[in-house]
């Protein structure tokens, strides 16, 4: 997780960079139109807000998920434009307990199909320099699980035990590198934070000794990407 943040600390210095260096040698190519592409994702993932369901609460772990996804993007001027996806994306939260005999593992393990809805600002020209994306993303449970020491304990379909959807906010931060006059590659780091609560309403219990909060998704991490500029 550390090493995941590192990367994309250093990514972003790296990104501005090499931006500020390819202003000064580039002229300022029209970048209206349609473009598509793919991506992978590689993320730290988070649950804020353990939830045991009575159990006591467990230290946090290492969780590393992978997203894959396509998109489609329309640049209305060469620096303002709209981009959405269509992603494939693992999240959840591993926990570990190294006090007990034996030692206990806790995974949750969510898988989503999200739909990010970005405002994209590019500040260099067509499929060179820095760009931020920003906006809602809407993701819907595909399938869940909960394990203990790699035994799964509890497998639950999308209304077992979370909600069948979650409503959250994407940032992607990252620069374009041309390869063509119409094929680019992009890399940056993403985050994101859902507002929903996952956990479903039946089995919010309040009346535990500790207090209930909401459970939220959280990720960020590194993606890599190939799009496709049409003319």
């Amino acid at each position: 997780m550390k090493k995941i943040i590192i990367l994309s600390a250093l990514f972003v210095s790296i990104s501005i960079n090499s931006h500020a260096a390819g202003r000064r040698g580039r002229g300022g190519d029209d970048q209206q139109g349609f473009n598509f592409g793919g991506s992978l994702g590689v993320n730290g993932s988070f649950i804020m807000h353990q939830y045991t369901y009575g159990a006591k609460e467990l230290p946090y772990a290492s969780t590393v998920r992978f997203a894959v996804g396509g998109n489609v993007g329309y640049n209305f001027t060469q620096h303002v434009g709209v981009e959405l996806e269509l992603n494939y994306s693992g999240q959840g939260q591993n926990y570990k307990d190294d006090v007990g005999n034996p030692p206990l593992q806790r995974q949750i393990s969510l898988t989503y199909l999200q739909f990010p809805v970005m405002f994209k600002y590019n500040a260099g020209d067509a499929g060179t320099g820095f760009f931020v994306m920003a906006g809602p993303q809407f993701g819907f449970l595909l399938n869940s699980s909960i394990s203990y020491n790699g035994a799964e304990q509890l497998s639950t379909q999308t209304s077992g035990f979370f909600v069948s959807h979650d409503i959250g906010i994407k940032l992607v931060v990252g620069d374009n590198i041309r390869l063509t006059d119409q094929l680019y590659l992009s890399a940056g780091v993403n985050f994101n934070l859902g507002f929903t609560d996952i956990n479903l309403p039946a089995i919010r219990y309040y009346n535990l000794p500790h207090p209930y909060h909401a459970s939220n998704n959280a990720f960020g991490g590194l993606v890599i990407g190939i799009h496709y500029k049409l003319r």
